[in-house]
């Protein structure tokens, strides 16, 4: 929540900095651009991934996609913070603090696996017995197949092949 509202409040600064200078400057237009990337993903994410809930859009895979927001913000605070030994400070916190979220995030890992292995065994089984996608879905607790994604046909393509979660086999 925190990064989310930073992240924000950099962006509109950015984005007033530059609709006030006419966007004359094409180092602070360019920072601008490059967070806006993520912006734009951000929300084309939220809205496609609203159906699943909140855990859906924290997902590793989409990580990469945030980096371009604290690349810009590390580049502003260099700009910002003229003592080299706050410089440092902040710099080694950022990454220690980065590392420790790493290893919290790590320590539930294999839970999680677990249950999401096991969310899509569910899945397997039952559209093996019964062929339909939305029953499915509600009998797994959640949408693993999308509908309109996914037609009787790719499915059986996917099957045939031991494609997708059709290789979903338990964790030993």
């Amino acid at each position: 929540m925190v990064q989310t509202i930073g992240s924000t409040t950099t962006w509109l600064n950015l984005l007033v900095r530059n609709w006030k200078s006419k966007f004359d400057s094409p180092t602070s237009l360019a920072l601008l651009y490059l967070m806006s990337v993520s912006f734009i993903f951000y929300a084309f994410t939220a809205v496609g991934r609203v159906c699943l809930g909140p855990d859906a859009a924290a997902t590793p895979r989409y990580l990469i996609y945030s980096a371009p927001v604290f690349y810009v913000i590390f580049i502003l605070l260099d700009w910002k913070i003229k003592s080299s030994l706050l410089k440092n400070i902040f710099f080694s916190s950022a990454i220690a603090l980065l590392a420790i979220k790493e290893v919290v995030l790590c320590n539930n890992l294999p839970e999680k696996l677990e249950y999401y292995n096991q969310i899509k065994l569910t899945w397997k089984q039952c559209y093996m017995d019964t062929k339909s996608i939305s029953e499915c879905n509600t009998k797994s607790g959640t949408v693993v197949v999308f509908d309109a994604l996914f037609t009787q046909k790719s499915l059986k393509i996917m099957e045939k092949k031991q494609i997708h979660f059709f290789k979903v086999e338990p964790i030993n």
